[in-house]
């Protein structure tokens, strides 16, 4: 399995590569969705765990640089969203909620706008290489900060992915929140 994720990662991050990546990362989007499905992990010694290791994989591909693979991992994540998010246990919903979030992250940073939660919010995040500095932590009770930063004028119409990211957002909220793990909350709602 971490040949195939590796492979699949190499693909998406490779510059001449281009016809592959949006294909990779369709494709393993696909077979995270069906391993994912009602009793498909039933074998497993520790489904939950299971469930949890299969999504967090999907966080190197949110991050790559190439828009066609980022949006086809959030058209995957709509996927399995829709046809087994009722079966995702609470430590496989508070990744796949840290993912969203990371997803919606990427994505507004990449048409100009600066997002950051409060590292107490993200307890995820606290292992990624990228942390800000404690400076930017947001006083407690408040709102994070979302900055437009650079000249992009024309950026917003440049993202086709923050339609699909949205859609993940309005899904979480409308459908799943009784899911969510309480310590998520504030990733789907800021």
């Amino acid at each position: 399995w971490d040949r195939v994720l590796r492979i699949v990662t190499d693909v998406c991050i490779a510059e001449d590569r281009g016809e592959l990546r949006g294909a990779a990362a369709a494709a393993l989007c696909r077979i995270l969705a069906q391993a994912l499905k009602k009793g498909a992990l039933a074998m497993a010694e520790h489904p939950e765990a299971a469930q949890e290791e299969l999504l967090r994989h999907l966080e190197v591909l949110l991050r790559v640089p190439h828009e066609d693979a980022r949006a086809r991992v959030c058209e995957g994540l709509l996927g399995i969203l829709q046809a087994s998010g009722q079966e995702l246990h609470p430590a496989a919903w508070g990744t796949m909620i840290h993912l969203v979030a990371m997803a919606a992250r990427v994505e507004l940073e990449r048409v100009g706008f600066q997002f950051s939660l409060p590292n107490e919010l993200d307890p995820m995040m606290a292992s990624a290489a990228n942390l800000r500095d404690a400076s930017d932590i947001v006083a407690e009770g408040s709102l994070p900060p979302m900055h437009h930063v650079g000249s992009t004028a024309n950026a917003r119409d440049a993202s086709e992915v923050l339609p699909t990211v949205f859609q993940l957002l309005e899904l979480l909220v409308q459908d799943f929140m009784e899911y969510a793990p309480p310590d998520s909350v504030p990733l789907i709602t800021a």
